[in-house]
């Protein structure tokens, strides 16, 4: 069984996108201080990821083993596209956070493949780290916003396979690509190459 929707935070990557964030606040319930996850000006209360799945390679692992998953792939948290930040600040957390989703992808070769992320605010610089997550970094799958001839003549260089969909957050659809089978759960519209 292969697991297609997975979504994953990475230590690393907090902090990537300067002011932007992401950040984990761990809190003290004794204190009555609840943890929580901010992204920008959206704050998540309530979510402990240290120690979850979420972040925890064992414990991902274990529960793929207890569901029979043989693959999982892993995705950027959606709070953190970070279509509406500068492209300097995206471009940094995108680079981060792809650095860091193929050392953890390393850790598990075979059991996990990722979704990269990409700075959506400049069609080069999405194309110049599509290229670099794909090639470098042999991601299996890359997430970024569309519309750009650039990069849509990248995808067709690329073996990969196109899934357009609606980003909520940013208003804009967002574009994933995949070398492989994709799945998304938002009213596609799907594009295949």
């Amino acid at each position: 069984m292969i697991d297609l929707h997975a979504h994953v935070v990475l230590e690393n990557s907090l902090g990537a996108c300067g002011a932007h964030g992401p950040e984990l606040h761990e809190g003290n319930l004794e204190c009555g201080d609840l943890p929580y996850f901010r992204v920008g000006d959206y704050v998540l209360h309530g979510v402990k990821y240290r120690g979850s799945a979420f972040m925890d390679l064992d414990l991902r692992l274990a529960a793929l083993d207890k569901l029979g998953i043989e693959l999982q792939v892993l995705s950027p948290n959606p709070l953190t596209y970070f279509s509406g930040v500068d492209t300097q600040s995206a471009t940094r957390f995108a680079q981060t956070h792809n650095d860091a989703l193929a050392a953890l992808v390393a850790q598990a070769p075979g059991r996990l493949a990722g979704l990269a992320q990409l700075p959506t605010q400049d069609p080069a610089l999405a194309v110049v780290e599509l290229r670099r997550a794909v090639e470098a970094l042999q991601s299996s799958i890359s997430c970024m916003r569309p519309v750009w001839s650039s990069t849509f003549r990248c995808f067709s260089i690329l073996p990969l396979m196109a899934f357009l969909l609606p980003d909520e957050m940013s208003g804009w659809p967002a574009l994933m690509v995949t070398s492989g089978w994709g799945f998304v759960t938002k009213r596609p519209l799907q594009s295949l190459r």
